[in-house]
């Protein structure tokens, strides 16, 4: 993933540095490389925009994503996932998700709060640390 978070500098990289460098010494291999590039490029600028048009579809579909989690014994937790999405017809339909997890597969957040406010039950709203990741990924 982070080579395609990357790849404008990557391809920058090549393109400035390397294959200029490289044409010193060979002017066949720095075109097989430039060609290599050229053809890494459409394949992952096009899954770059693939995953821009999937999250503007995410943001516009679902309108909320929460967790809750109570600690019911010292591995295992449940958690009740509440997500709200809008379909075709723009009817919002709410959907429901039980299941019993070990300790270790809750998100961190959801086991620090537990934990530093010595509660049984934490709450996550999902969406927002998606997008929170979903831009830290962007930005990198």
């Amino acid at each position: 993933m982070g080579t395609i978070v990357l790849w404008h500098y990557i391809v920058d990289f090549f393109q400035t540095k390397i294959i200029p460098w490289l044409r010193n010494f060979s002017a066949r291999m720095a075109d097989f490389l430039a060609d290599f590039i050229a053809f890494a490029d459409r394949g992952i600028v096009s899954i770059r925009r693939g995953v821009k048009s999937l999250w503007k579809w995410f943001k516009q579909t679902v309108f909320g994503r929460k967790m809750e989690a109570t600690k019911i014994s010292a591995d295992k937790a449940a958690t009740k996932t509440t997500t709200f999405v809008r379909d075709e017809s723009g009817k919002l339909i709410q959907s429901i998700i039980t299941e019993n997890v070990d300790w270790s597969d809750l998100a961190d957040p959801l086991r620090s709060e537990i934990i530093r406010q010595n509660a049984a039950t934490a709450h996550m709203d999902l969406k927002e640390a998606l997008e929170a990741k979903f831009k830290e990924m962007a930005q990198k």
